[in-house]
């Protein structure tokens, strides 16, 4: 499973009251079906008190934990990595220079 550095950064060194909104991608080869996953993602997120915020394109899911159950997602089986929301997103400003004004 990869993991972004900045997951394994909280996950090892938890801020305390603080949350995160993770981007979990399910395994394409998960041996249970995307349902099971999805269903055990959802219990594992609500068992440390999260939210599972949206179900997204390309069978990604967006949660918010609290850093010290950051461990809880990480150790999902089916889940293929785990990044911040942060880290997925794409802004208008990171595109600006390559848009012409004139299009």
């Amino acid at each position: 499973m990869y993991l972004s550095p900045v997951v394994r950064t909280l996950r090892d060194d938890p801020v305390p009251g603080e949350t995160v909104t993770l981007v979990l991608s399910l395994a394409d080869d998960a041996a249970d079906s995307s349902a099971t996953v999805e269903a055990a993602i959802e219990a594992a997120v609500e068992g440390v008190g999260g939210t599972v915020d949206e179900h997204l394109q390309f069978d990604t899911i967006a949660v918010t934990v609290p850093h010290d159950g950051i461990s809880a997602v990480c150790d999902l089986d089916g889940v293929e990595s785990v990044e911040t929301a942060e880290t997925i997103g794409i802004t208008p400003g990171d595109a600006g220079e390559d848009l012409d004004p004139e299009d």
